[in-house]
């Protein structure tokens, strides 16, 4: 099953881990941006981190093969496809995502990153603060 996620919040995989090393500045990530102090490797970080929160998610109840990191799309939203072995692992019911859905349901993201629109600082998978959709699209 291949599966679509959307996001409101940062969540780029920059692929900046560790601890802030000024010596290793300046430094260019895979999608071309140049983090040249602190402040640049800190939101360099802190979108990193978010993926890590969302791919950690992802992996709770399966095991899952990426098809791409997250890139933002024309209306300033992420979005990437992941696809899984065993769909039933996050289907309760009749609802085939609803395991994944109530697993993201408020945990903690960083915001104030390169958000379109104010964010929440919590994942809200429904109701009107809602920041994160998934979507089964095979």
């Amino acid at each position: 099953m291949k599966i679509k996620v959307i996001t409101l919040f940062d969540c780029t995989a920059t692929g900046v881990t560790g601890h802030y090393r000024h010596e290793k500045l300046p430094m260019q990530l895979a999608s071309g941006t140049v983090i040249r102090d602190h402040p640049g490797w800190l939101k360099a970080r802190n979108q990193q981190r978010n993926w890590e929160t969302i791919s950690q998610l992802l992996q709770l109840r399966n095991q899952i093969e990426l098809n791409e990191t997250p890139t933002r799309n024309d209306l300033g939203h992420w979005e990437f496809n992941f696809s899984v072995e065993n769909p039933m692992t996050y289907q309760l019911d009749d609802q085939p995502l609803k395991l994944l859905i109530d697993d993201c349901e408020k945990v903690p993201i960083v915001t104030g990153l390169d958000e379109s629109q104010h964010c929440n600082d919590l994942i809200h998978t429904s109701g009107p603060e809602q920041n994160i959709w998934f979507q089964v699209i095979e």
